[in-house]
Parts: C-alpha cells; sequence; structure tokens
C-alpha cells in the first residue's frame, strides 16, 4: 500500500489481510484518515469479512487507540469487521495546528470522528461504541 500523499486519497483504502488462522486473528492494520487539520489514527480489523455491520470504537479520554486490542470481546476480535479510532489530539493522531490555541469544541470534534469513519466506510451503516 501506497503512502496517502503518494496516492492522492486522505484515508488509506483497505486491503484485506485474512488472518492466519481461525484461532488467532491477524494483528490490526494501523493507518490515518485526514480531516482538515487533523491527522486521525485508527486500526483496521478482520477488513476481509463482509456481511455485518462494521463497529468502530472509540477510546476514552485517557486510553488510547490500541485500548480495543486488549479489551475486545473474542467474538468481535475474531469474528467481525471491526475499527479502533483514535481521538483527535492523542497520539498517534496528529494535529498541524496549534491546539491550545485552537480548543476542539464539541461540534468539530463530532464531526471530525464523523467524517474519519465516513473516510474508513463509506456510507455504510456502522455501529459506533
Amino acid at each position: 500500500m501506497q503512502p496517502d500523499a503518494a496516492r492522492g486519497v486522505t484515508c488509506g483504502v483497505p486491503e484485506p489481510s485474512p488472518p492466519t488462522s481461525t484461532a488467532e486473528p491477524a494483528a490490526g492494520r494501523l493507518g490515518f484518515c485526514r480531516v482538515g487539520q487533523h491527522r486521525i489514527a485508527y486500526i483496521a480489523h478482520n477488513e476481509h469479512l463482509t456481511g455485518d455491520t462494521p463497529l468502530v470504537f472509540v477510546h476514552g479520554f485517557s486510553m488510547s487507540v490500541r485500548f480495543w486490542e486488549i479489551a475486545m470481546l473474542p467474538e468481535i476480535k475474531q469474528h467481525r469487521r471491526w475499527y479502533s479510532v483514535s481521538l483527535p489530539l492523542h497520539f498517534p493522531s496528529t494535529y498541524d495546528g496549534d491546539p491550545l490555541a485552537e480548543m476542539l469544541p464539541e461540534s468539530a470534534f463530532a464531526k471530525t470522528l464523523g467524517d474519519t469513519v465516513t473516510q474508513l466506510v463509506g456510507r455504510t451503516p456502522v455501529r459506533v461504541v
């Protein structure tokens, strides 16, 4: 997969990576979506699976994008297509502006996350946790 800038897209197009066995799914794929001045990190899991509604998990304030890999239920971890999305301004997400001068209001925060989810799954219905 080429870097985002070389492909001219704002969010990496998922490339299916099937698990090596049914007992242990492949590790998630770290990627980034560009939303305005934000570069939002996400981890895609089981992208090769289709049929069920994709699940999107957003970590809490003091957690990271990797939180859900540890906390995920085995049924979801192994048998569903799911994404872990980083909060804006949380590592490894980045921001090109000055976060102290340009605080993120709730409406902009919601739009940033919504635009990230849309870039990941398109207009497909999704469940966000």
